[in-house]
C-alpha cells in the first residue's frame, strides 16, 4: 500500500511541477530580467514528505528539465539564453532535490522536532539552489552578459534567492506535516 501511495504522490508531484512551468507566472514569476521562483516547493514537499529518493531525484529531475524547456520554447528575457545550457538549468535542480531529501532524512535523526528538520532542510537546501544556480549562471553568462550588467543580475538573483528562502521555509513545513499526517506516513 505504501508503494501505491508513494506512486500516485509522485505523480502528483510531477504533475504540479510541470503545470507551474507550464502557465506563465505560475511557477517562475517574471519581472523584467529575473524571476522569482516557487516551483522549487513542490520539489521540496515531494523530497520530504514521504523522504523517497527517488522521488526526490524525479523532482528535481522535472524541476530542471522544466526549467531548461521553459528557456529553450518560451523565454521571457536574455537572461533565459543562459538557462538554455542543461548545467545551468537541470543540474543544479537534480543535486537540489537530492539534497533537500538527504538533509531532511539526516537532521530527523538529529532532531527531535520533526518541524524543526523540515525548515531546516528548507532553508539550506534553497539557499543551495540559489548559490548553485547563481554561480553557475556566472560562469555560462560571462559571454552573454558583462561587466556591470553581470554583477547587476547577480545582485537581483541574489535578493530573489532570499526570497524563494522565506517563501519556502513558510509554506513548505506545514504542508509536509499535513500530507504525513494525512496519508500516514509518520
Amino acid at each position: 500500500m505504501k508503494k501505491t501511495k508513494q506512486l500516485a504522490f509522485g505523480a502528483m508531484i510531477i504533475a504540479i511541477i510541470l503545470l507551474m512551468a507550464l502557465v506563465p507566472q505560475l511557477g517562475y514569476i517574471q519581472i523584467n530580467l529575473v524571476a522569482i521562483t516557487i516551483i522549487h516547493i513542490p520539489v521540496l514537499i515531494g523530497a520530504m514528505t514521504f523522504k523517497d529518493r527517488n522521488l526526490a531525484l524525479i523532482a528535481g529531475t522535472t524541476f530542471g528539465i522544466s526549467s531548461w524547456l521553459v528557456a529553450m520554447f518560451r523565454p521571457a528575457s536574455p537572461v533565459d539564453l543562459i538557462f538554455q545550457n542543461p548545467l545551468v538549468s537541470i543540474f543544479p535542480r537534480i543535486l537540489f532535490g537530492l539534497l533537500a531529501y538527504w538533509l531532511y532524512k539526516q537532521l530527523t535523526k538529529k532532531i527531535e522536532k520533526d518541524y524543526l528538520a523540515i525548515t531546516f532542510s528548507v532553508i539550506i537546501s534553497t539557499l543551495f539552489h540559489t548559490v548553485s544556480v547563481v554561480s553557475l549562471m556566472f560562469v555560462f553568462g560571462q559571454h552573454i552578459f558583462t561587466g556591470s550588467i553581470m554583477t547587476l543580475l547577480i545582485s537581483v538573483l541574489s535578493i530573489n534567492g532570499w526570497i524563494e528562502i522565506v517563501l519556502a521555509a513558510l509554506i513548505v513545513p506545514p504542508i509536509v506535516k499535513t500530507l504525513q499526517k494525512t496519508i500516514r506516513i509518520g
